[in-house]
């Protein structure tokens, strides 16, 4: 995963985190109308568990896993 990442440019990073702020965008401007509980639930399972999925590779993809010290206990 950190040989993937390391190999991304400057631009294609950039891209990345761009859709990332529009996906959440979009789900927060969906959560305004219904919660997206409902939403997911209308959806045929196909959809549903695509999305489920689609979540599961994104926090895998992009999480940050490594352990570091708290950050407040350097002051």
């Amino acid at each position: 995963m950190e040989a993937l990442m390391s190999s991304l440019t400057g631009a294609q990073v950039l891209l990345i985190v761009a859709l990332q702020i529009l996906f959440l965008e979009t789900v927060q401007y969906f959560q305004k109308q219904q919660p997206i509980e409902r939403i997911l639930s209308a959806q045929h399972a196909l959809v549903r568990w695509g999305a489920y999925y689609a979540l599961l590779a994104n926090i895998l993809l992009f999480g940050a896993f490594e352990q570091t010290t708290f950050i407040y206990f350097q002051f």
